[in-house]
């Protein structure tokens, strides 16, 4: 491994002592003001991998689950693989991960840490319902509850955002925690010269706004743990989704 220059080393202080937005799920955080508008987002599923604990472990520890996955590689480069939806963020006087006022995501629908999180153990369209706040059924077996979330800079991306989301699983009929899933989020701005051409295909999302000279790019990762505490690397298997979001009017 090579040993980092002094400016990363002294970028990767700065990172550290930057401020970290927390909450109980993504919806609550604060993220850099460059979010603040309505976005067409469109996700692309692009990996689904089993983990160094191995099919039998996941099987073992969430039954059920091992198909789900199987459905999602199936749905790898299919149409069945792309999401699309509307999302906005707010400005706010909160701070920032990168320091100054904020902004924060809207609240109205589900966390879309949530919905990725549902989506790894149910395959995907799961049903996800709503029971009591931060906590969902799953795929009517599993309760899936909010265990954390945390935004901070990310050392390795010049301007980027690390977002970590963190839910306990546990079957319906049980009280014991028997699993985890991680959701992790990196982030990035892309400046665009608002160029048509650079739109994504928004279908009836909304209109582009070539007034805002930006995109937004993403690399999504869901682990699934055997337990809260869990490494990300110690994991039954990942699922990894790229989205870019557009700007649009609204």
């Amino acid at each position: 491994m090579s040993t980092p220059t002094r400016a990363e080393a002294e970028d990767r202080v700065k990172t550290a002592a930057s401020p970290v937005s927390v909450g109980l799920v993504g919806d609550e955080l604060v993220y850099p003001r460059w979010f603040a508008g309505t976005w067409a987002t469109v996700g692309e599923l692009y990996k689904v991998e089993t983990g160094p604990l191995g099919e039998n472990a996941l099987s073992a520890a969430l039954p059920g689950t091992q198909a789900a996955m199987r459905k999602n590689n199936d749905a790898v480069g299919m149409e069945a693989g792309i999401f699309r939806a509307r999302r906005r963020w707010a400005p706010t006087q909160r701070d920032s991960p990168e320091g100054g006022p904020g902004a924060q995501e809207d609240r109205g629908g589900l966390p879309a840490g949530a919905a990725a999180a549902a989506y790894a153990v149910g395959g995907p369209a799961p049903r996800l319902k709503p029971k009591t706040e931060g906590v969902w059924e799953v795929a009517g077996r599993w309760q899936m509850k909010a265990a954390g979330a945390v935004a901070r800079a990310d050392p390795e991306i010049p301007g980027g955002l690390r977002v970590s989301e963190l839910f306990e699983l546990r079957p319906l009929d049980q009280d014991k925690v028997s699993a985890a899933v991680r959701v992790v989020t990196i982030w990035r701005e892309a400046k665009t010269d608002g160029s048509e051409q650079l739109q994504l295909d928004l279908r009836d999302i909304g209109e582009f706004d070539k007034t805002r000279g930006r995109l937004l790019q993403a690399v999504q990762v869901v682990y699934l743990l055997p337990e809260p505490s869990s490494p990300s690397d110690k994991n039954f298997g990942s699922v990894t989704t790229r989205f870019a979001y557009s700007p649009i009017r609204g």
